[in-house]
């Protein structure tokens, strides 16, 4: 697996598992490396393992949970991911120009073996997404931002979706975990609904605890869903429910947002944008949650976006409670909702949140 440039990534705390299992791991070396290292396959890269290279080989040996998701690397650049299901595991560190240049498994369990030759899959399809986006900020211009930021957009998506139904062979194992931590927020939430069956192999890894809770949390906010409420402070200190505005016969866009956040300083023109076009005329309200932490930053980022509506925050960050009720992973992100409360629509951005307001209003 080659680190690319993906826009999701869920980092989840495992939890602790009873039975362990012994497994060996040896390899050849090439180059100079000096040093493989062994970490949890989500988290930080602080190795709990490592292995000293002598004449190009090394051992390790792993006394860990069963089925626990690990990874394998020699630098910050590549690395392999693998299950700890106990059985050998023999690989190759490839090397070029000094650094490494991939990791290959030579043998291991079936399970192993598929999760190594689905993840070279998966690393072209993210290189040509790289590829891909590369090509598109080449030449970006204001002009054509919307329009290319929307064609990555499509790419981005296709990837996502090609790889979950090759994921579909693989239930039967424990490969999807693997990937579903970045994939849950990536692909429609019906499609992903066959992947927290019961039925799956893989339902009762504690892994599954986060992630379920995750996909419930999306599901609040799918189209045709009904709002969940929920009580923030604004920026006075003053508390509010988010049915103060829903549900009472206006169109209300929750933006979620941070000032951290650049993506967010760059959409919120856009936004500004709709509220001086349909507030006051038209029954339409937004209401800003911010997932910032500190609020002087908080406040000063209102401030210079002129954002003039009303601003809600319990300064969690991402353990804000507004973003566990809505499953948010990734900023900017909204919910529209229409007089009734319901949800109409996701995540709209750029023209695309322009022209919904325009069918709704004009």
């Amino acid at each position: 697996m080659r680190k690319t440039v993906l826009f999701f990534t869920l980092l989840l705390a495992m939890c602790a598992m009873a039975q362990t299992v012994e497994t060996n791991i040896s390899g050849t070396v090439g180059g100079t490396i000096q040093e493989v290292s062994i970490a949890p396959l989500y988290g930080d890269d602080n190795p709990f393992a490592k292995a000293v290279v002598r004449d190009h080989k090394f051992t390790c040996h792993l006394d860990r949970p069963k089925n626990e998701l690990l990874k394998m690397f020699a630098d910050k650049g590549y690395f392999l991911p693998f299950i700890n299901d106990g059985t050998p595991i023999t690989v190759t560190v490839n090397e070029e120009n000094g650094q490494v240049s991939g990791i290959t498994m030579v043998s291991g369990s079936e399970q192993n073996m598929s999760l190594a030759a689905l993840d070279s899959e998966f690393d072209e399809l993210d290189m040509a997404y790289n590829s891909a986006y590369n090509t598109l900020l080449d030449g970006l211009t204001e002009e054509n931002r919307n329009q290319r930021v929307m064609q990555l957009s499509n790419i981005y998506d296709s990837v996502q979706v090609k790889k979950i139904e090759r994921l579909r062979a693989y239930k039967n194992t424990m490969i999807p975990l693997v990937y579903l931590p970045n994939l849950i927020t990536a692909v429609d939430y019906e499609l992903l609904g066959e992947f927290m069956a019961p039925e799956t192999s893989y339902f009762s890894h504690p892994m599954m605890v986060d992630l379920r809770r995750v996909y419930d949390a999306i599901g609040k906010r799918q189209v045709g869903r009904q709002y969940t409420d929920v009580a923030l402070a604004d920026q006075y200190g003053r508390k509010h429910q988010l049915s103060e505005w829903c549900g009472k016969g206006n169109f209300v866009f929750v933006d979620f947002w941070a000032s951290w956040c650049a993506p967010c300083r760059e959409e919120m023109p856009n936004v500004v944008t709709a509220y001086s076009r349909y507030h006051g005329k038209k029954n339409f309200e937004i209401i800003g949650i911010s997932l910032d932490n500190k609020e002087s930053a908080w406040k000063n980022g209102i401030k210079q976006l002129g954002m003039t509506w009303p601003q809600l925050s319990d300064l969690g960050g991402w353990k804000s409670e507004a973003a566990k009720a809505y499953g948010i992973m990734s900023i900017p992100s909204n919910v529209l909702l229409n007089p009734e409360g319901k949800i109409i629509a996701t995540d709209l951005r750029g023209e695309e949140l322009q022209q919904v307001l325009a069918d709704l209003f004009e």
